[in-house]
């Protein structure tokens, strides 16, 4: 179980460092139109947009910090990784419930309207941060570099079709 754990923790690692490293890049990138984003919500008085924006830049980055380099902090990373999907989740919830027209901003100034797919990308990295989660305890054999190697490029393949769920959703269209 030990020799699995490492393989999943690893690719959890991967997976939500890239993540949160592209949207918190992507938000900085144009941070004004994060911050408008962030108003259009409409979950805060849009005074507080811009704290409320930086805030969660700023905690995209540790979680990101902490994947690439803190062994002692991984769980910590994890639960905080948890934390700001599921209050994600919750704000794309609010405005899918109320009908409000906005984009999502999640990984860059976009077009497109928030949907019931960036609810579906946010539960998949939930899921895979959960298992990062319960793998720490687990996980005992280190990885060569070619498996490590293996995993990221997985990952970064993991983490494009993920954050571009939405661009692909004509998939489903018909089931």
């Amino acid at each position: 179980m030990g020799e699995l754990s490492a393989y999943v923790l690893a690719f959890a690692r991967f997976v939500i460092g890239f993540v949160f490293l592209w949207s918190a890049g992507s938000k900085l990138r144009d941070f004004a139109a994060f911050e408008r984003a962030v108003a259009d919500f409409q979950l805060s008085p849009a005074v507080f947009s811009r704290g409320v924006a930086f805030f969660f830049v700023s905690l995209e980055l540790s979680v990101t910090c902490i994947m690439g380099w803190s062994i002692k902090f991984l769980r910590n990373g994890f639960i905080i990784a948890m934390f700001l999907l599921v209050v994600f989740s919750l704000a794309l919830s609010w405005v899918l419930l109320r009908g409000i027209k906005t984009s999502c901003h999640c990984f860059g100034a976009s077009k497109k309207l928030v949907s019931k797919w960036d609810l579906v990308r946010n539960v998949c990295l939930l899921g895979v941060a959960s298992l990062g989660y319960f793998a720490c305890n687990l996980a005992e054999l280190a990885l060569t570099i070619p498996e490590l190697t293996l995993l990221a490029f997985i990952s970064v393949a993991v983490v494009a079709v993920l954050t571009q769920f939405q661009n692909m959703s004509w998939w489903f269209q018909e089931m």
